[in-house]
């Protein structure tokens, strides 16, 4: 075109090449001929993409040389692999001129990755897609635990066994085989594994089973915590009686009983007289077919927490305490208990995480982190700025019984309540207390009750001053007085001090006056090096220690304090500390745990017996008599006999 000649030579030729032309002078004409060198260039090779297979968690090697197989190089060029990379579904890696593609962990299906051939100057990319043929995945078993009664067998689903077992592939689960028992026996029929315990053992148990996917089979171990029977969980202890929760989630109580403080139906007092504790005891009826998961006992009444998430409650009830709208007391006559004794509203879909008994109103954590309480009221321990009782009419419990503002944001932990005050340990490890405080039982400076009022709770409530850097790890309620068990595992009270029961030395209130409190209210004196584990508190207060000793100061006129006299202790300079003798618990006993009535001690040992010292008018010591035990030398000890509750 236009007087210019344009050659192309032959795709991917190299060579001699050549064309004619044609001169012309305008009449005549030759031709000639063009001969034309075409220099080579490098041709780059062309990837053809490849496919493989292999196993779910099955690596594959393949050989660089077989991806290149299929490769093609118009220039006739040697082809290797010299990358891999973009993996799908797995990982690629290249060495020694080998690939090797690993499936993501339990992966099945397609899979990729990329390659790279070059001719030693030029490059192209190649997909290799991999088939991951599925497998069978065997199941995971996760160990198990369990628990039953003395010589009383648990069936076990097998369902509830896998319940907890994985299996990769998403297979149904089930159980095929139970052996190997220790210290019981297994059996296994219809998908049910029942393991028995063997006769009179208790202790930790246990058993195999075997898990199988249809294919493919795991062990898992089920543990098995075997209680003894009879054992206790909890004691609680109101003004003048106790309870004993057992293991079963049954309930015996004795003491005073003159308003059903026992929940038997009538109002004698049991354990004053001879013959009326172990098997003559009855146990407290709370519906068919209901266990009680924890107890919280005020000053003459009782409350139990069931395992369908309700409470009941019984006792006195002149100031609405048992939260049933009336003032009738329950428990102190035939047809009261049982399925007849009705649970507490506490609002719809509420239910309680923790409670505890005043001397005439209860107070519950619930399970949204608020408050309610209930009963009595003349001091504001309701905290619900008025004196007006709740739960002595109709219409003021449930929805109609508002929650305790504790301020801005903040919700409970756990609450503790007293002869006429209330106290709680908040979300953030605050202590705020409200009620009765003619002795500063609040703790704070003053001895003006809170609650009683408008605007005197929430963000108005000042938190109680425990000291720098130290909170409230539990809150236990006295009549007049309040102990904390600190987060360094000492022991601070406050509030009515005459009879020593602040533990500091002296008959001092503490909390009614300014700078009484925080870094300037003494630790209670446990001894060189002790710490405490837990508190009870009445008229008195009693520690457990971390080396497992008792020891219990402040009003003594009963033997309350377990010293064999009457003294009052932690009254006067050199009482605690060192020189606060340990209680006798007898020989070989270890406490577990504490509880207290206002005159007297129980203690719960580690081998399930109970033990109680101090006043004894109606029985609450459940020796057969009314003899106090500890005031006198001699009572403690080995001489202290053991209650027969079973």
């Amino acid at each position: 075109a236009a007087g210019t000649v344009t050659f192309t030579p032959a795709a991917d030729f190299n060579g001699a090449a050549s064309f004619e032309y044609t001169v012309s002078d305008g009449a005549a004409t030759d031709t000639g001929l063009v001969t034309v060198t075409v220099t080579a260039v490098n041709d780059p090779p062309v990837a053809v993409d490849d496919a493989r297979s292999t196993a779910e968690d099955t690596a594959v090697a393949i050989t660089g040389a077989s991806l290149v197989a299929n490769d093609t190089d118009i220039d006739g060029g040697a082809l290797s692999v010299t990358a891999v990379g973009n993996a799908v579904n797995g990982t690629v890696a290249l060495a020694a001129g080998t690939v090797t593609f690993t499936p993501a962990a339990n992966f099945n299906g397609a899979a990729s990755f990329e390659y790279t051939v070059s001719d030693g100057a030029a490059t192209d990319v190649g997909l290799v897609t991999v088939t991951v043929t599925a497998v069978n995945d065997p199941p995971v078993a996760v160990d198990d635990s369990r628990s039953t009664l003395q010589d009383t067998p648990i069936a076990i689903t097998g369902a509830s066994l896998v319940a907890n077992d994985t299996d990769a592939d998403g297979d149904a689960l089930t159980v095929t085989a139970v052996g190997n028992a220790l210290n019981g026996t297994v059996a296994l029929a219809a998908g049910t594994a029942t393991f028995t315990p063997t006769a009179g053992f208790s202790g930790t148990a246990s058993f195999e089973y075997t898990v199988s996917d249809g294919a493919a089979t795991d062990t898992g171990l089920v543990t098995v915590t075997v209680t003894a029977a009879g054992s206790i969980l909890q004691l609680a202890g109101g003004n003048s009686h106790v309870c004993a929760l057992r293991n079963d989630g049954r309930v015996k109580c004795w003491g005073l009983n003159a308003y059903g403080n026992l929940g038997v139906g009538d109002t004698n007092s049991r354990g004053n007289e001879p013959n009326e504790m172990g098997t003559n005891l009855p146990y407290v009826d709370l519906g068919t077919g209901r266990t009680v998961v924890t107890l919280a006992a005020g000053g003459e009444h009782t409350c139990a927490l069931l395992d369908d998430s309700t409470v009941k409650c019984w006792g006195y009830n002149y100031s609405g305490q048992l939260g049933l709208g009336d003032t009738v007391s329950r428990g102190n006559a035939p047809g009261q208990m049982g399925d007849s004794l009705p649970t507490i509203d506490l609002g719809t879909g509420r239910t309680v995480v923790q409670m505890d008994g005043g001397s005439e109103h209860t107070c519950a954590v619930l399970d949204n982190g608020t408050v309610k309480c209930w009963g009595a009221n003349s001091h504001g321990q309701l905290g619900l700025g008025d004196t007006d009782n709740r739960g002595d009419d109709p219409n003021e419990m449930g929805d109609n019984l508002p929650t305790v503002d504790l301020g801005t944001g903040r919700t409970a932990i756990m609450v503790s309540a007293g002869g006429g005050h209330t106290c709680a340990l908040l979300d953030d490890l605050t202590t705020k207390c409200w009620g009765w405080n003619f002795r500063g039982q609040l703790g704070l400076g003053d001895v003006d009750d809170r609650g009683d009022q408008p605007n005197e709770m929430g963000d108005d409530l000042p938190a109680v001053d425990l000291g720098t850097g130290v909170t409230a790890a539990a809150l236990v309620m006295g009549e007049i007085h309040s102990c904390a068990l600190l987060s360094n595992d000492q022991v601070k009270c406050w509030g009515y001090g005459s009879f020593g029961s602040l533990g500091i030395g002296d008959s001092g209130d503490r909390g009614a006056g300014p700078n009484e409190m925080g870094d300037d209210l003494p630790t209670a004196d446990l001894g060189t090096g002790r710490t405490a584990i837990q508190i009870a508190v009445g008229h008195h207060t009693c520690a457990l220690l971390d080396n497992l000793d008792v020891k219990c100061w402040g009003y003594g006129d009963f033997g309350q304090l377990g010293q064999g006299n009457t003294n009052w202790i932690g009254i006067g300079a050199g009482q605690m500390g060192d020189n606060l003798a340990p209680v006798d618990l007898g020989t070989g006993v270890t406490p577990d745990s504490l509880t207290t009535m206002l005159y007297d001690t129980c203690v719960l040992t580690a081998s399930d017996l109970v033990k109680c010292w101090g006043g004894n008018l109606n029985g609450q010591l459940a020796q057969g008599d009314n003899i106090y035990r500890g005031d006198d030398p001699n009572e403690m000890g080995d001489n202290l006999p053991f209650i027969d509750l079973w």
